[in-house]
């Protein structure tokens, strides 16, 4: 039948993994990561592969193709999205997964959700997947799944279950294990139920949304981190807090082991893709690192937004296995591309979707997709009321890539952080962002470490007039679309979750959240 013969398709995102953490390249952890390291040589490294600054920005343009700054969730500092923000990513857009199922494909998501949670309508399962396991905020604890800091009001365990059609569970007899084995064992068993439904399984879309490599760095299981067994790939760092991190990274790289490994006993993975890719750059006070590149998460700089990505597959033709393409590629592109993957016709898609299809491209075409992304649009400040309000394009935050060249607005400087460094270990990530900062223009192809700024270069004053328009013509379209920003709604969540102990919607209506309900 045309279903058996579609691909599975197998997303794997890490959090906050940066561009100095995988690969022989790294300076100090190449021995980390072997397994993945293995998987990227073995397939198609996507250098040039761009994404957002900070994880609901990431997680919002990957499952709806669209940038975040034109979508409604571009207004993203540090500690914007709450476990108790009364948002999300909007519902009149339709997501990844459900126009996978279009195509025929059962839909699974496990692990980080991050897009809103405020009310049922906005969970996964409402969104296109089958099923779900997730955590919906941006960090919990690895073993209790407790929220992470401490909510000062009480403990919340941030894990639910979901099948569509149905009202979600909390997840009371799951198992607290540290949870990149929980996902891992859990997306497993999305394999085995595929390979055990034979002929007539439907195709599989895993989306594994694993919490690692985001803090807090606790002891992973034995099951994926032995120190007798995996000790001696941390030798090549020195700093407790690198180790820790190490520590962190090494479960997770044998966490994907295992669930390649999965893919190869249950015969599926010559009919498979799989996708490596982080959601953003690394914060290296947390442990992640980005050298060479410039800056780290939160910023628009290259640290902050060009991360580690590649696919892996035996459908692959010869020639892309074990290359490399340093052709552009935005996380909006996954959409739009994964839909062809799983021979859909993107003219079926929305017009509106930013995203553009780059399966050919990873197919051996040689013909480029895009020659520009916008890398961020926030034209909005929040005042000491709680009110966001609109800022003039002169007072907003853009960055955008065109060709070869690079431009940043208001963007407050950042370091190259080496990770054998205390500078890395004292940064902090999105603390000094804001409106307050300089420009700058780089030609990022020839200088990815961003060493020269071109943007007071005379000789330059054309290029940079023409990306800072462009900027200008995103900020209105930002402008007029709007911001879903909420101002967090604590005593209305902390009253629902206390009846259960558990992060779950707490509203049924916009009607529920009480406007001076702020966390403050």
């Amino acid at each position: 039948s045309e279903r058996s013969v579609l691909p599975h398709i197998v997303f794997i995102m890490a959090d906050d993994l940066g561009f100095n953490d995988l690969g022989e390249d790294s300076t100090d952890l190449s021995e980390a990561t072997i397994f993945m390291t293995t998987l990227r040589e073995g397939g198609l490294n996507i250098t040039r592969y761009y994404t957002q600054s900070s994880c609901t920005p990431a997680r919002a343009a990957f499952l709806s193709g669209r940038y975040p700054g034109l979508s409604g969730m571009g207004y993203d500092s540090r500690g914007s999205f709450q476990p108790e923000s009364p948002y999300g990513l909007s519902l009149e857009y339709e997501l990844l997964p459900s126009y996978m199922k279009s195509l025929g494909y059962s839909t699974e998501i496990v692990g980080k959700w991050n897009v809103g949670h405020y009310m049922q309508e906005y969970l996964p399962t409402e969104r296109g997947f089958d099923q779900a396991l997730t955590f919906q905020t941006d960090q919990m604890h690895y073993h209790n799944y407790t929220t992470y800091p401490r909510e000062d009001e009480g403990t919340w365990v941030d894990l639910l279950l979901g099948y569509a059609g149905q009202n979600y569970q909390t997840a009371d007899a799951v198992d607290r294990v540290y949870s990149t084995e929980l996902f891992s064992t859990r997306g497993m068993m999305a394999i085995q139920d595929t390979a055990d439904a034979g002929d007539d399984a439907d195709p599989l879309f895993l989306y594994l949304a694993y919490q690692a490599v985001h803090v807090p760095h606790e002891q992973p299981s034995q099951n994926l981190y032995n120190e007798e067994v995996d000790g001696w790939r941390l030798s090549q760092t020195s700093y407790s807090y690198r180790k820790n991190f190490a520590k962190t990274l090494i479960a997770l790289d044998n966490a994907v082991k295992l669930v390649v490994e999965k893919l190869i006993s249950t015969e599926l993975m010559a009919n498979t893709f799989l996708v490596v890719a982080s959601d953003n750059g690394g914060c290296p006070s947390d442990g992640s690192n980005n050298y060479p590149l410039r800056g780290g998460k939160f910023d628009a700089f290259e640290g902050g937004v060009r991360v580690p990505s590649f696919v892996y597959s035996p459908l692959l033709p010869a020639k892309q296995r074990g290359t490399e393409s340093n052709a552009l590629f935005h996380v909006t592109d996954w959409l739009p591309t994964l839909y062809a993957m799983g021979g859909g016709d993107t003219s079926d898609l929305s017009e509106d979707i930013d995203g553009v299809n780059q399966y050919d491209h990873l197919m051996g075409s040689e013909t480029v997709a895009r020659n520009s992304i916008l890398l961020s649009m926030n034209a909005w400040t929040e005042d000491n009321a709680g009110v966001l309000r609109t800022n003039d394009f002169k007072n907003s935050t853009g960055a955008m890539i065109v060709g070869d060249y690079k431009f940043i607005q208001n963007q407050v400087w950042a370091k190259r952080y080496s990770p054998e460094t205390s500078s890395a270990e004292k940064c902090s990530c999105g603390i000094s962002t804001g409106t307050s900062g300089s420009h700058y223009l780089y030609n990022v192809f020839d200088d990815p470490y961003e060493t020269t700024n071109l943007y007071d270069d005379e000789s330059y004053a054309e290029v940079a007039a023409k990306l800072e328009n462009l900027l200008r013509e995103h900020y209105k379209t930002a402008a007029e679309t709007g911001s879903s920003w909420k101002m967090t709604s604590c005593s209305t969540s902390h009253a629902v979750w206390a009846e259960s102990g558990y992060v779950t919607p707490f509203a049924t209506s916009d009607d529920d959240v009480s406007s001076d309900d702020s966390c403050s």
